[in-house]
């Protein structure tokens, strides 16, 4: 005997989902409106965060770059000086003048002297022209004033920098043994904009220890707020280059009271 069974196959009814599941319909996935939605930013919020962004950008980046450009300003200033104090020191050694500075000798015996004596600056910086690489040297980047574009031409408005007519003694150099006294280092030259709470009288200024040194807001200074630390470079008598604010210049070594400073 035989028996024959039929087989039916039926598709079965799709099951209601439950909670975590996807529902099927007609055995194809289905997926709801709420699940398609990708976490995210929305384009609205991307443009929102760029528009900030670019906002903060604008405002920092300036000030960014004006420290960047100050701080480049007051390091090639202070390089200017060193130079300036170097081709001092070589003009002293080569004219045999047994450690002390030009500025301490008659023009009579190869000094400058009598040039500071008559506030002439340029001629002071005229002879040590051969250990200046550029008259650009004597102009500091950050002061307002032209390059002289030779040194035939360098003019008192093409100065940066003054000089303590009174700095005398270079530590270290010379025949003549130095006692502790003389070893005093003793600020050589600086910027121009040097104020004193005494004032100057054309081109000059006493200083003594009575009185306050500072800086002016012009150079270094000149985009600073009132409440803001003023800064200036002085180079001393070894050649040694310090940046300063009002209180350290008073502090600096040997500072230079009862001292004449002659200015551009």
């Amino acid at each position: 005997m035989h028996l024959q069974f039929d087989y039916c196959f039926c598709a079965q009814p799709p099951l209601p989902a439950t909670v975590g599941e996807h529902a099927t319909l007609g055995g194809f996935m289905h997926i709801s409106q709420k699940e398609t939605s990708r976490a995210g930013f929305t384009r609205m919020e991307l443009i929102l965060i760029a528009f900030v962004m670019v906002m903060l950008l604008g405002f920092l980046l300036p000030q960014m770059i004006r420290k960047m450009k100050h701080s480049a300003q007051l390091s090639a200033c202070a390089a200017n000086l060193k130079e300036l104090a170097i081709a001092e020191i070589i003009y002293m050694e080569e004219h045999n003048l047994f450690g002390f500075l030009p500025r301490q000798h008659s023009t009579n015996e190869g000094g400058t002297m009598e040039y500071l004596q008559n506030r002439d600056l340029v001629q002071h910086f005229k002879c040590f022209t051969n250990g200046l690489t550029t008259p650009k040297v004597l102009l500091c980047p950050s002061d307002d004033r032209a390059s002289a574009g030779s040194f035939w031409t360098l003019g008192n408005s093409n100065l940066s920098y003054f000089v303590n007519r009174d700095a005398g003694r270079v530590s270290g150099t010379g025949a003549i043994p130095l006692d502790s006294r003389d070893c005093r280092l003793t600020v050589a030259v600086g910027d121009r904009n040097v104020s004193s709470s005494a004032g100057q009288q054309r081109g000059v200024m006493i200083v003594d220890r009575n009185q306050e040194l500072g800086w002016s807001f012009t150079m270094h200074n000149k985009a600073k707020r009132r409440s803001q630390p003023l800064l200036g470079n002085v180079a001393f008598t070894d050649a040694s280059v310090i940046s300063l604010t009002p209180p350290k210049l008073k502090e600096a070594p040997d500072y230079p009271g009862a001292s004449c400073l002659v200015l551009p």
